[in-house]
């Protein structure tokens, strides 16, 4: 079963939570929606004036440090993901936490934020009926009517780095999140123009629905183009620009002892065979498939490189996009790797290689970079199956470790590496094969290194087998 995300719906100016109820009603009926989400609604007082003397109008700022509290408590933490829709002033509401916690340096404790949606949000402010608010603030100022003008500083600010820290970011960190983001204006909204609703979200990611500023939200049923729309965004979230959104990420590695140490003719780029030393033989098969959601165009690696002295002898499903002075890295030595492919939603891009002299005694481990993506699903599997049925034995179990982060060197394997990493199979046995198997959440896969670590002997009261 699928883990559950939550939607979090988010009011407009003087409005109230009663305004999501016709989608709401609409979702909760629909059994495609509610096997994949539950749904919230966030409230916040607004008014246009402030009617009771002693009570204060709260800003942006502070209604979105109270939309941070209500996203922190255990039964919004407790879900897989999290989605967050805003209508009309809700979607500044929206922005402003999201950008805050990046200001404050809090990035991480975004990671659980799927996606943000805004509808008919007026990122350039409204001008529209601004007179009779001039009017009528006269009397009692409200702090959000203020932010609502056109042109208003605060919402200018808070745009400038919703575009550069969450739209145009390269990376996750304290300072960075990529977050997709979409919007939506109505076509007969009279309220907040088309171009106010897209503000610095990019043209790919803005539509034009069906409605004026109090209905675009609001499907009367769910054969509407809004309704429609709309469960499509949560069904089918569109991934951010610049990253990767690969629904299963899988390495496969057989490795074979042969018979006695034997002389094996390298052939790569042209040149003159060589001779590879080798006790053992290897197959490695790397294979990815992007999600139907991935937007991120950027090349994808599935690079492999063996000890000096090796050879990966390797077949390429798909043309190889790496720079071709990196792919000469192969031709010249044999013992690097560099594959990189043109991401396809729905497709599936494989590595394979045979590989000698990669795990020699004293050298019996793999590593492995794993990009920095969404991974839902990341699979690893290690046979060592033939050295047992040959008559040797796993002296060493295989470990995995994952050691999440960008700052790895290739030299720094396992134990060296890790402590707490560890990672316990799904399978193992007296058959010589492990598997191991993590998700992006609850493991946080996104980005770093993967070791793993084993070691095998000879069993010399065994007439059978190879020779070591």
């Amino acid at each position: 079963m699928e883990p559950k995300g939550v939607v979090v719906l988010v009011h407009g100016f003087e409005s109230s939570a009663q305004t999501w109820d016709p989608l709401k009603s609409l979702w909760e009926a629909d059994e495609e929606v509610t096997s994949r989400y539950d749904f919230e609604c966030f409230e916040y007082p607004t008014s246009l004036v402030r009617w009771i003397p002693w009570r204060s109008i709260p800003t942006l700022r502070s209604i979105g440090q109270t939309l941070e509290s209500f996203l922190e408590t255990s039964g919004i933490q407790a879900y897989d993901h999290i989605v967050l829709i805003g209508h009309s002033l809700g979607g500044l509401v929206i922005e402003t936490f999201l950008t805050q916690k990046l200001v404050d340096r809090h990035g991480s404790s975004l990671a659980k934020i799927r996606q943000v949606v805004t509808i008919a949000t007026p990122h350039l402010g409204s001008g529209t009926l601004s007179g009779v608010r001039n009017l009528v603030s006269r009397f009692s100022r409200s702090p959000q009517e203020v932010q609502l003008r056109a042109f208003s500083e605060d919402i200018g600010d808070m745009r400038a780095r919703l575009l550069e820290r969450i739209i145009q970011a390269t990376i996750d960190d304290d300072d960075n999140r990529r977050i997709p983001v979409r919007a939506f204006a109505g076509n007969q909204d009279a309220v907040v123009t088309p171009a106010s609703a897209r503000g610095s979200i990019p043209k790919h990611r803005f539509d034009q629905i069906e409605g004026d500023h109090f209905s675009v939200h609001q499907p009367s049923n769910r054969e509407s183009l809004n309704y429609k729309v709309f469960k499509d965004c949560l069904l089918n979230p569109a991934g951010h620009d610049e990253v990767w959104e690969v629904a299963e990420f899988v390495v496969e590695l057989q490795v074979e002892p042969l018979d006695g140490v034997q002389s094996i003719e390298a052939r790569h780029g042209g040149k003159p065979p060589r001779v590879v030393d080798t006790d053992n033989k290897a197959f490695l098969r790397r294979w990815v498939s992007f999600s139907e959601t991935n937007r991120c165009e950027r090349q994808f690696p599935l690079n492999y490189g063996t000890r000096e002295g090796g050879w990966v002898d390797p077949k390429f499903s798909h043309k190889n996009r790496a720079d071709p002075q990196r792919q000469r890295d192969w031709d010249d030595h044999g013992v690097q790797v560099f594959y990189e492919i043109e991401p396809q939603a729905s497709e599936q891009f494989s590595f394979e290689a045979s590989i000698y002299k990669g795990f020699d005694k004293n050298n019996r481990n793999a590593h492995f970079h794993l990009s920095s993506a969404h991974y839902e699903l990341v699979r690893f599997r290690l046979d060592l199956s033939a050295f047992v049925s040959n008559g040797w034995e796993i002296t060493d179990e295989p470990n995995l470790y994952w050691n999440p982060g960008p700052d790895h060197k290739c030299g720094d394997v396992g134990s060296a590496r890790v402590g707490q990493n560890l990672r316990q199979p799904l399978e193992r046995g007296p058959s010589g094969v492990w598997e191991w198997e993590m998700r992006r959440h609850p493991d946080g896969i996104e980005e770093g290194v993967i070791d793993m670590i084993w070691d095998v002997g000879q069993v010399e009261s065994s007439a059978a087998g190879v020779q070591p």
